[in-house]
C-alpha cells in the first residue's frame, strides 16, 4: 500500500509538469488561480488528484477503524 501511495503521490507531482507547456500560457498570468480554475488543461488533472487524494484517506481511516473494532 504504502509503494501504490507512493507511485501516486510522485504521479499527481509530475502532472503539472506535463501541462505547463500548453498553448494559452501568454494570455494570462499562469500563477492565478482563475487560470488553473478555467483551463481544462489544469482543472481536470486537480479535479482527480483532489478525488484521489479523498479516496485514498477515506480507505486508510476505514483500514484503521476496522482493525482498531477487531483488537
Amino acid at each position: 500500500m504504502k509503494k501504490l501511495i507512493s507511485m501516486l503521490t510522485a504521479a499527481l507531482f509530475a502532472v503539472p509538469f506535463m501541462v505547463s507547456a500548453h498553448p494559452g500560457h501568454g494570455e494570462e498570468d499562469p500563477q492565478s488561480l482563475l487560470h488553473w480554475l478555467k483551463n481544462p488543461e489544469h482543472s481536470i488533472p486537480l479535479v482527480l488528484a483532489i478525488a484521489a487524494i479523498a479516496y485514498l484517506v477515506v480507505r486508510l481511516n476505514r483500514n484503521r477503524q476496522s482493525k482498531a473494532s477487531r483488537k
